[in-house]
């Protein structure tokens, strides 16, 4: 994806689309037959912060494409795509602490050796079922790993001081899981600081029996940990992460 018009223009995210072409209604309103893709976003660049591949770039190694307007998609040849892949290597190589800070937060995981400490894991097996092999396959140390983009975030959460319970409702892939974290040594909330936090979501192991876990600015230790039952979300859009 492309940021064209004015400021720092360029390339400022990068991914693949995972569906065929559907149609919907029509986002401007004036009745036309529209037609929507869902895409996976790999890397998403903020251009004003971030170093990205600027139109500059981009006109001098394929000046065949006109990278200053357009919108809705515009089909690159094969030979255009070559050369913009050869671009996105170099610029992944020229930032590559950045790029594996991002695939990092891009992650729900949960470590192996807390697994089978954790009240009520199996819900996430069994909830999960046809993804945990091939998941688990990529990284041995996670007994359950996924990396599917924009679709996880905090969607409410509190903390009983009385009790130190804290308790946290997650949206993973559409689906609500509840989570109840007991007897806390230590809280953490970001909220509202311009931190980027992405899909992150994390719970391995912190000192002695206690467990750390990280949910999008999120950050807790405590000695118990229990997953709820997990439902559906049934609101009409995802909302953003928080």
């Amino acid at each position: 994806m492309v940021r064209v018009g004015s400021g720092n223009t360029g390339v400022v995210m990068h991914g693949n689309f995972t569906s065929e072409p559907q149609k919907g209604e029509d986002w401007s309103g004036k009745g036309r037959d529209t037609y929507y893709c869902d895409i996976n976003p790999w890397n998403m660049l903020d251009s004003d912060a971030q170093p990205i591949i600027t139109t500059e770039e981009l006109q001098k190694a394929i000046p065949s494409f006109d990278w200053t307007g357009g919108h809705s998609g515009r089909m690159l040849t094969k030979e255009e795509a070559k050369k913009l892949d050869k671009l996105w290597d170099k610029y992944c190589k020229n930032n590559s602490e950045f790029i594996e800070t991002q695939k990092r937060q891009f992650t729900f995981c949960i470590d192996k050796a807390v697994a089978s400490r954790i009240d009520g894991f199996e819900h996430l097996i069994d909830y999960f079922k046809h993804d945990w092999a091939d998941d688990y396959a990529k990284n041995p140390d996670c007994v359950f790993m996924e990396e599917y983009y924009g679709d996880t975030c905090n969607l409410k959460f509190d903390h009983d001081y009385e009790s130190s319970t804290f308790h946290l409702k997650y949206m993973l892939q559409g689906s609500v899981l509840p989570i109840t974290c007991k007897n806390l040594h230590r809280l953490e909330m970001k909220i509202d600081d311009d931190s980027d936090y992405t899909d992150w979501f994390k719970i391995t192991s912190a000192w002695e029996d206690c467990f750390l876990l990280e949910a999008n600015g999120i950050k807790l230790i405590c000695d118990e940990i229990s997953f709820g039952e997990i439902t559906d979300y049934t609101e009409d859009s995802y909302p953003v992460n928080i």
